[in-house]
């Protein structure tokens, strides 16, 4: 007899084969066998909910008559691309040797939820258990093959995902149609106006900051700076903030300064500081990290995370705790010695080990993990081969073991010393920070290699001293407006979306999405149109496209708030805690989808040229000199007779060199003299800089037409890997 392991990704079947010894690969049906043990494994979701026609032919045709398009018993279907695995599984399921399946997916609510669509679209009956491994390492997998736990635990968060899935399919399923179909006439051929429970409070983000930007007024205000003969610089001080709004207050505060050359010290306030060293790294965290640091997409971050974890260097990454369980932090002594084994971090990791680990309740707290503990490296990390890893996976490898240098060091203690001079009557304030102890930003500058900063001290001074001004200065500002999002801030604005959210009589803090899925949805709104880059300053920042525009337009307000999406994820959390039922969720979500659809239908205003194809032209083209316009993904050329075209994501530079399709305003350089200069990576993810021009004439693929792109590389100042 058997028992048959069920992993999430073959990479992972193959390190739970090789523990167990079952060394025998059937290639051809998709598992491992030996020593009483069969492995396999999924490719992902290898099932799904059914589409719309699976329940009806009238379904198939997006029409108002089918609208809200609601299933009375939900079905589930095979996904086409990973069919064959599907099969694979479910005949190793159904095996009248097998008679234990041990779940050895990701350990986590989707994870869980992947693998009982498998056993339910299988119509497994046997018993089931479930491997809990925080990694793939062998001693870390042997560890859980030892304390396998009963699959009926997580029978909830099964139910809480399954009722997501559901809420996800009514809302997307049932909106989309009906938006798309009611503004056909402002649309693309083709295009779709996608609604998602979480991806249109993600992309109206962007579209709200958008507006504050274009609309911004600056604004005008005044300070007022001294300096003293000591060199000290100081501001002036109405008791709320240094801000003047009136230039005629700031000129006659100025003509009074201007008569008495003197300030008296009025007052000196020292208070003694600590500065908390950071936590240890969840999945959103370190992809902030990477997008402030890198540039990186969360995408690209959480692939670089990946591929660490099933090169057994790295924990589970799709995790939301930033705290160690007692288990864990006790091997983090031994990790930290694993850690001085590496040359470019012996000294810092040794300097610790010798100042001991600071593992207080920042660190180590049982209460705040459900699923996995924050992201620290493996015992494998003694053995990394840099030389083996690409940039981008350098890059990732270095911030996590960096944080945990940082996060197991002392606080940083400091004395902040404010002075308040004063002026003809008139408060001026100045601070500085004298520093006690460096603690972690010692070690971070070692790590960052960070220069040395003085001390911001101040220069001893007692109440009532009298110090001769020698300087005085009205300065004159403008309010500035708010930066347009990055990878970073936009991930940052969904988890701290639902912060403060009133759930009964307490506040309840809740973001929209969770770690594992923030980065997915962002990739989402890229390729379904509604967001795109631009660069300010070799910054890359997002904008909303003019189809993100038009839906904010059209939409209601409640389908794009924030705080709607982020209660629904508390629910499914409460169904996942058996605090509430899966069907009175449900029914709310049809509730909210039909009263979306009534509020609606009471917009009759004609949209007429908001989005439809006749747009801003988008540049020249480059064989026959006439307009280029915008068609969904695609930028054709006017005249029909010409036939130049470029899709924004299947095109050369796209798919060989950027890995993203190209934004509008990539376009339009593409198309202009000039050229499109882009930071680019090659299969091995080293980074270049090159810049394409399209040729002015047309290259022949048999009868067809395409732009001939070519590529010149960009010189640029070779930096070293911070590793």
């Amino acid at each position: 007899m058997y028992t048959l392991c069920v992993a999430e990704k073959p990479s992972v079947a193959e390190e739970i084969a090789h523990i167990l010894n079952a060394d025998k690969k059937n290639t051809a049906e998709g598992y491992y066998e030996g020593n009483g043990y069969l492995v396999t494994w999924c490719v992902g979701h290898l099932v799904g909910l059914a589409e719309p026609e699976a329940y009806s032919e009238n379904f198939r045709m997006w029409s108002m008559d089918v609208i809200p398009l609601i299933p009375a018993k939900w079905k589930l279907t095979i996904i086409e691309n990973t069919k064959h695995q599907f099969y694979n599984v479910k005949k190793l399921l159904n095996r009248e040797d097998v008679e234990l399946v041990i779940d050895c997916g990701d350990y986590g609510p989707q994870g869980h939820y992947i693998q009982w669509l498998v056993r339910v679209m299988s119509g497994c009956k046997k018993p089931v258990k479930k491997l809990c491994a925080k990694s793939i390492t062998d001693n870390e997998l042997r560890r859980a093959f030892t304390e396998l736990e009963d699959i009926n635990k997580f029978n909830y968060i099964i139910v809480g995902q399954f009722t997501k899935a559901k809420a996800d399919w009514i809302i997307g399923m049932c909106l989309s149609r009906y938006f798309s179909v009611k503004y056909r006439e402002n649309l693309n051929k083709g295009e779709v106006l996608s609604v998602g429970r979480v991806q249109s409070a993600t992309w109206n983000f962007v579209v709200e900051r958008y507006y504050e930007i274009k609309n911004f007024v600056p604004k005008p205000y005044y300070q007022l700076q001294i300096t003293t003969e000591n060199g000290v610089k100081a501001i002036y001080y109405d008791g709320n903030n240094n801000k003047i709004d009136d230039e005629y207050k700031a000129k006659e505060i100025e003509v009074n300064l201007r008569k008495q050359n003197k300030a008296c010290v009025e007052n000196v306030i020292i208070e003694h500081k600590m500065l908390n060293r950071p936590q240890l790294y969840d999945i959103t965290s370190i992809q902030r990290d990477g997008s402030r640091l890198y540039d990186y997409s969360p995408e690209e971050v959480l692939q670089a995370l990946q591929n660490l974890y099933e090169k057994k260097l790295m924990t589970y990454p799709r995790t939301d705790s930033r705290y160690l369980n007692t288990d864990v932090a006790e091997e983090m002594q031994q990790r930290i010695q694993d850690i001085s084994l590496i040359k470019q971090y012996s000294v810092v990791a040794e300097t610790l080990l010798k100042k001991g680990l600071n593992l207080d309740k920042r660190i180590v707290d049982n209460k705040k993990i459900e699923d996995h503990h924050a992201l620290i490296v493996t015992e494998n990390i003694k053995n990394v081969n840099f030389l083996e890893l690409t940039t981008k996976e350098k890059n990732i490898l270095n911030l996590v073991i960096s944080r945990m240098l940082l996060a197991f060091d002392t606080v940083m203690k400091y004395d902040e010393t404010r002075v308040y001079l004063n002026v003809a009557g008139h408060v001026f304030q100045t601070s500085g920070i004298t520093v006690v102890d460096e603690g972690w930003k010692k070690t971070e500058k070692k790590l960052f290699h960070k220069q040395e900063k003085q001390n911001d001290n101040l220069p001893k001074m007692d109440i009532g001293e009298e110090i001769p001004v020698t300087e005085i200065n009205r300065l004159c500002k403008k309010t500035q407006p708010p930066q347009p999002y990055t990878y970073d801030t936009l991930l940052a604005a969904m988890k701290n979306a639902g912060d403060k959210i009133e759930i009964g009589d307490e506040m309840v803090p809740m973001g929209i999405g969770t770690g594992a899925t923030r980065a997915g949805i962002i990739g989402e709104l890229y390729k379904k149109g509604f967001l795109e880059n631009f660069t300010k300053d070799k910054r890359s920042y997002i904008n909303p496209t003019r189809k993100a525009l038009f839906a904010s337009t059209v939409f209601p307000k409640s389908l794009l708030s924030p705080e709607m999406t982020a209660r629904w994820q508390y629910k499914i959390n409460q169904i996942e805690q058996k605090e509430l039922s899966a069907d009175v969720f449900i029914e709310e979500v049809k509730h909210f989808v039909a009263e979306i659809i009534n509020e609606a239908e009471k917009n009759t205003t004609s949209y007429n040229g908001l989005f439809s194809d006749n747009q801003e032209v988008v540049g020249k083209c480059r064989w026959c000199g006439e307009n280029i316009y915008q068609k969904g993904n695609i930028y054709k050329c006017e005249n029909e007779k010409c036939g130049f075209f470029i899709s924004a994501e299947k095109n050369a530079i796209s798919l060989f060199h950027y890995k993203k399709p190209l934004s509008f305003n990539q376009i339009k350089k593409l198309l202009s003299d000039k050229g499109l200069t882009l930071e680019c990576k090659s299969k091995v993810g080293n980074q270049y800089t090159a810049n394409f021009k399209i040729k002015a004439k047309p290259k022949f693929d048999g009868e067809k037409k395409y732009p001939d792109i070519y590529m010149t590389f960009v010189p640029r100042k070779v930096k070293k890997d911070r590793v």
